[in-house]
């Protein structure tokens, strides 16, 4: 009787385990669903159909949309090119990890469910509402395609009043130190200083002390290291402070010095220096200066026998830029380009320094793989801008990387109807990527214009 109570009681046990787990694998399971409605990534990309849509719409497959999840706001900071057809494009919308919305398109005058293979027609203004899959808490977005609204490829050119007397005879020079224009204007008999901030234009006119006014030689004029520096026939050197430019004294060069072709860019700007010619017996060799007293004659120029100027080489007439570019000694860069070489013959050559290795400079003539796209002349004047050289000629401009190649400029880039070119014009870019073209001979006076890409403007 007693081993049969024990086996009752141990299947009765069992039978109850049994039975609570039966009833505890039949317990209801709550299932949590996401109330996040955040946006977490937006892109467009788009079906060209024009020329002018395959390049904006390349760009728009790499345009990056900020989400403003406080304001509810997708919207692109960098614009879409200037005329971008607004159309049908086909988003990629992306949520938190492994998670997933009900996205609808609000349109004006109607709502509709979207789906991953649909494209939305971003002409209309539309919003995204978003609902998570918790059915609560749904966000509504707004869409906003910024576009340029000016075309940023244009320069627009303005006349710069008032213009300058054109003494019969005369010539000119000018340059821009920050935003102070200084402009020399040179007869036989005298040099007159003209100065203006170049925002508010008004002329103050004051006779150059110092300099001669038969021998000067004005197209040397330079700025380095806040010092005006100009030649005379002689080979001799005067100085003024920028904050001058008036009176001016003799740096008692010893040696002559030809010309000065420009700024001779350094790793850094404390060691940059000047780069001049000086007459070297019959021939004309390079030489370094900071302060146009003293030369340093340059110990050895790759390729070249000798330190001497070869007869290709721009003697009068050119034009100088330098490129900064301070971490990259291949870009760090003196342009010397156009004017008349010392054989006599116009050029439109651009010619490239710089110091290479082993403080061994480097003089190289620029080669030029297809046929000119305008004549050679003597108003050929050049200037760098927008990473590009810019030349200007014939009433018209051209533009080339490094001086070779040239092509003509677009249409919206060219002179204005009444802009006209000369061989005594000066043309520089301000520190605010103006261009400026002075000195363009207009009847009894000389004319002034500037112009500006309109995406460089600060």
């Amino acid at each position: 009787m007693n081993l049969k109570h024990i086996a009752y009681t141990v299947i009765t046990i069992l039978i109850s385990v049994l039975a609570y787990s039966c009833n505890d694998s039949e317990t209801d399971t709550t299932y949590s669903y996401s109330n996040n409605s955040m946006i977490y990534s937006f892109s467009l990309k788009g079906t060209p159909y024009t020329g002018h849509d395959t390049a904006a719409y390349a760009v728009l497959e790499k345009t990056v949309f900020a989400i403003d999840q406080r304001n509810n706001l997708i919207y692109n900071p960098d614009s879409l090119p200037y005329k971008t057809r607004l159309t049908k494009f086909m988003p990629t919308i992306s949520f938190e990890s492994g998670s997933t919305a009900k996205v609808e398109v609000i349109e004006p005058d109607s709502t509709w469910t979207w789906s991953s293979s649909d494209s939305i027609n971003f002409a209309n203004n539309i919003d995204l509402l978003v609902t998570p899959p918790s059915g609560e808490m749904p966000r509504r977005y707004g869409i906003k395609l910024n576009i340029h609204q000016i075309d940023p490829d244009t320069i627009a050119w303005k006349q710069v009043l008032p213009s300058l007397a054109n003494p019969a005879g005369s010539k000119i020079k000018a340059l821009v130190n920050d935003d102070d224009l200084f402009v020399y204007i040179k007869t036989a008999s005298a040099i007159t200083v003209y100065t203006s901030n170049k925002n508010t234009i008004s002329w103050t006119s004051t006779a150059a002390v110092g300099l001669p006014p038969a021998t000067t030689k004005l197209e040397s004029l330079i700025l380095f290291n806040n010092t005006l520096y100009i030649l005379d026939d002689a080979g001799l050197a005067y100085s003024s402070p920028v904050t001058d430019g008036v009176n001016w004294t003799s740096t008692g060069n010893a040696t002559p010095i030809y010309s000065i072709l420009g700024i001779l860019p350094e790793p850094t700007a404390a060691t940059d220096s000047l780069l001049v010619l000086y007459a070297n017996g019959a021939n004309y060799s390079f030489a370094k200066s900071i302060d146009m007293a003293a030369l340093n004659p340059v110990a050895k120029i790759k390729g070249f026998a000798a330190n001497v100027a070869p007869q290709n080489f721009p003697s009068t007439g050119f034009s100088t830029s330098t490129n900064y570019a301070r971490d990259d000694a291949s870009q760090n860069l003196l342009l010397v380009s156009g004017g008349k070489t010392f054989a006599g013959e116009l050029s439109a050559t651009t010619w490239i320094i710089n110091k290479g290795q082993n403080n061994i400079l480097e003089v190289n003539e620029t080669t030029n793989t297809s046929v000119s796209p305008f004549d050679i002349a003597a108003d050929f004047k050049t200037t760098l801008y927008d990473n590009s050289v810019y030349g200007f000629t014939n009433d018209s401009i051209y533009i080339s990387k490094w001086g070779a190649n040239w092509s003509k400029a677009p249409e919206k880039q060219l002179f204005n109807v009444n802009m006209k070119t000369s061989e005594n014009q000066s043309i520089f870019v301000d520190k605010n990527n103006y261009i400026w073209v002075v000195g363009g001979a207009n009847g009894a006076n000389y004319d002034i214009w500037k112009g500006q890409l309109n995406r460089l403007r600060k």
